[in-house]
C-alpha cells in the first residue's frame, strides 16, 4: 500500500474517533455458527473490528488485522471493554505477512484486493472456512453507495468462479436499492 493511502484511511479513522461504529456486522456473519473449540479467525482489513468482535463473541480468537492505527486503537478500547479474543495488527497487506496453513477461517468484508486471493487460500488451514462479502457491480452501472472505481467491485459471479475449486457452502448477491449497495457474498470450505 502507498503511503498516500496508508495517511488517507489513518485520516479517515482519525476525523471519526469520536464517532462511534453503530453500523451492525455483516448479514452473512449469521452463516457461521459458534465453535466449541477455539478456532483461530483472520479478519482482513478489520477498521473498528465489528466483525472481530462477533467473531470472538461466536467462540474464535481472532487475528484483526488493518493498516490504520487509529482504527486498531478503537478496536483494542473495544476489546478490552470485555472478555476478548482478539489480537489488533498492524500490517500492510501488500507485504502478506501470515504462514500457510494458519487460519481457520478468513473473514473479507467491504474490502477487495483480487491480488490477495492466492496468500488467502495458502493461509487457509484444509477444511478451514473463507468468507468474503463486499461490494459488487451493479447491473444498471449506478450505485450509490460503496467505491465508484470499479476495481473495487466485483463483477457479477465472480467469486463463484474465484473459488468454485473449493466448496461453496453458501453464496448470495443482493442488487442495489435506495438504502444499499450492490453486494456479493461467498462462503467457501478449503478442500482437505
Amino acid at each position: 500500500m502507498s503511503k498516500e493511502d496508508r495517511s488517507r484511511w489513518e485520516s479517515k479513522y482519525e476525523r471519526s474517533a469520536a464517532d462511534s461504529d453503530t453500523a451492525p456486522p455483516g448479514e452473512s456473519l449469521s452463516w457461521l455458527k459458534p465453535v466449541e473449540t477455539p478456532l483461530i479467525a483472520l479478519d482482513l482489513a478489520c477498521g473498528r473490528g465489528r466483525h472481530s468482535l462477533t467473531l470472538a463473541a461466536l467462540g474464535y480468537r481472532v487475528v484483526a488485522v488493518d493498516i490504520a492505527r487509529p482504527a486498531l486503537t478503537a478496536l483494542t478500547a473495544l476489546a478490552e471493554a470485555g472478555p476478548s479474543t482478539i489480537s489488533p495488527v498492524q500490517a500492510d497487506l501488500d507485504c502478506w505477512p501470515f504462514a500457510s496453513d494458519a487460519f481457520d477461517l478468513i473473514v473479507q468484508y467491504d474490502f477487495l484486493d483480487r491480488s490477495l486471493f492466492g496468500s488467502m487460500r495458502s493461509t487457509l488451514r484444509p477444511g478451514g472456512l473463507l468468507l468474503i462479502d463486499t461490494f459488487r457491480q451493479s447491473e444498471t452501472g449506478a450505485d450509490r453507495f460503496g467505491p465508484s472505481n470499479p476495481q473495487f467491485r466485483l463483477r457479477p459471479g465472480e467469486l463463484e468462479e474465484e473459488f468454485g475449486d473449493w466448496e461453496i457452502v453458501r453464496s448470495a448477491q443482493r442488487a442495489a436499492d435506495d438504502t444499499h449497495a450492490s453486494r456479493a457474498a461467498i462462503l467457501v470450505r478449503r478442500s482437505r
